[in-house]
């Protein structure tokens, strides 16, 4: 769920603010709609989404997560 992936970043990025979990929800919501097809090319440009609403400091945590190894940083 939404509430457990923000709750898992939280974890591993630190606190967020209700606006950042507001904005993450939200982008998690777009991703999930997308075609089963186009799922994971969707949960990959929301990883990039992301990223851009966290931090200087929660990106770098971020960037050490394991869905973000190997992958281009915004």
């Amino acid at each position: 769920t939404p509430e457990q992936r923000i709750e898992r970043l939280e974890t591993a990025v630190g606190t967020l603010t209700a606006e950042q979990k507001k904005k993450i929800t939200a982008i998690y919501a777009k991703a999930a709609e997308a075609a089963p097809e186009a799922r994971a090319d969707a949960m990959m440009a929301a990883q990039k989404e992301i990223r851009a609403v966290l931090t200087p400091e929660q990106q770098k945590k971020f960037d050490e997560m394991p869905q973000a190894r190997g992958k281009k940083k915004a």
